[in-house]
């Protein structure tokens, strides 16, 4: 007698499919996403757009949400430090600022 050699609970008809099939495996497309993902250390430039009640830069970056630790006010251009990237919320600590002559602190 012969030990059946699928799995129990595998569907036995659906198990070659890929095997058997007449269409070819096409490769899967490359993610170029991970290529211009921002990352810890990286210096960006950004305009501030709001302001939280912390006294927090917000800010846009290629899509991604920034936090600005330090002074600033709306409308400033920052050149920032990354310090943390968390799914789509980047955390960066100021560096310069374009329009004042003050250094952050």
């Amino acid at each position: 007698m012969v030990k059946d050699r699928y799995k129990k609970g595998s569907n036995i008809s659906s198990r070659d499919i890929k095997r058997l099939s007449i269409y070819p495996n096409m490769p899967r497309p490359k993610d170029n996403t991970t290529k211009n993902r921002p990352r810890p250390g990286d210096t960006i430039k950004i305009e501030i757009m709001d302001v939280d009640e912390k006294e927090r830069g917000l800010g846009k970056y290629r899509g991604y949400n920034v936090v600005v630790l330090g002074n600033a006010t709306v409308g400033e251009i920052i050149e920032a430090r990354i310090k943390k990237v968390r799914g789509d919320t980047i955390i960066a600590e100021a560096l310069s600022y374009k329009d004042r002559d003050i250094e952050p602190f």
